[in-house]
């Protein structure tokens, strides 16, 4: 199955009440981050990326791996928790784009690649 284009992923994700993401051993995985800068709530994998971006209870669910056969279960569990609670969604989904804004966006990578920057001149300096 193709990707969607650029142009229609956030419309797709806009549109939804939470995003599930499957990879396992995703690097980093950038579609949690989208859904999270959209405000939506985001169930994952506890592995890969999402363990440094989805905060389990508080942005979305992460899921464990294994027993593999376990996991569609827990997946539906954590997505009838939405179902049930759409309050619950659109708090962690805010609670996301707050997370975004913090630790994600151009402003904090400037900032903290400036810091290193800095940093490493007033080492080579000093």
């Amino acid at each position: 199955m193709r990707s969607c284009s650029s142009e229609i992923k956030p419309l797709l994700i806009a549109s939804s009440d939470a995003v599930i993401y499957t990879p396992d051993k995703e690097h980093f995985g950038i579609v949690p981050i989208e859904a999270m800068s959209l405000s939506r709530a985001v169930i994952a994998l506890d592995s890969g990326g999402p363990k440094e971006t989805v905060l389990h209870g508080s942005t979305g669910f992460l899921c464990t791996v294994h027993p593999i056969k376990r996991l569609p279960q827990t997946m539906a569990t954590y997505l009838s928790k939405f179902v049930n609670d759409p309050e619950l969604a659109d708090r962690l989904g805010k609670a996301g784009c707050e997370r975004v804004r913090e630790k994600f966006s151009s402003i904090t990578f400037k900032r903290e690649l400036q810091t290193v920057v800095t940093d490493l001149i007033n080492e080579d300096q000093g």
